[in-house]
């Protein structure tokens, strides 16, 4: 388990950094992404995160006790109580160190504190081990399996995950 991480939202100066993992193709099979983003493009979606109770979209940085950048945990199609969220852990020697559970809950504790969001769900491949494990770990319920297709025209099997957060 790694020691401790917190989140943050990004700034202006994390925007390259933003821009390097939005742009790595490794990181695209688990997102629905298929082309690259601009410098603009970052730096426009940094500027657009207001408070969490008024958004649709939000992105937080996962970073350690250092302030070094660990990855990234979104929430999108923020609809009324409910959220979807995504977790990045961008460098590979950081994955299953447990960062990505703690970013969870750091996020669920964030929705509660902040905004209405009362539900959280994530689509996740059906080839991706860790985010399955991570999902069940966290306490979500698998509640459907999907094909979905994706903008490259590519179809995968996807699992939808959900959990109701407490207050």
């Amino acid at each position: 388990m790694f020691n401790s991480i917190d989140l943050r939202k990004p700034t202006l100066s994390d925007a390259r950094t933003i821009l390097k993992w939005e742009n790595n193709p490794e990181n695209w099979s688990v997102s629905d992404n298929d082309s690259e983003y601009s410098l603009s493009d970052i730096e426009n979606l940094i500027e657009s995160f207001g408070p969490l109770k008024d958004a649709d979209q939000m992105r937080y940085l996962i970073i350690d006790q250092s302030s070094k950048l660990l990855g990234a945990i979104d929430l999108f199609g923020i609809d009324d109580k409910k959220a979807s969220v995504g977790i990045l852990v961008a460098n590979k020697e950081h994955r299953n160190k447990g960062i990505a559970y703690q970013a969870l809950l750091l996020l669920e504790s964030i929705c509660l504190d902040q905004s209405d969001i009362r539900c959280l769900n994530a689509t996740v491949s059906i080839d991706n081990g860790s985010s399955i494990t991570l999902f069940n770990k966290a306490g979500y319920q698998k509640v459907d399996t999907r094909r979905e297709k994706l903008k490259n025209g590519k179809y995968i099997e996807t699992i939808l995950f959900e959990k109701w957060l407490k207050e």
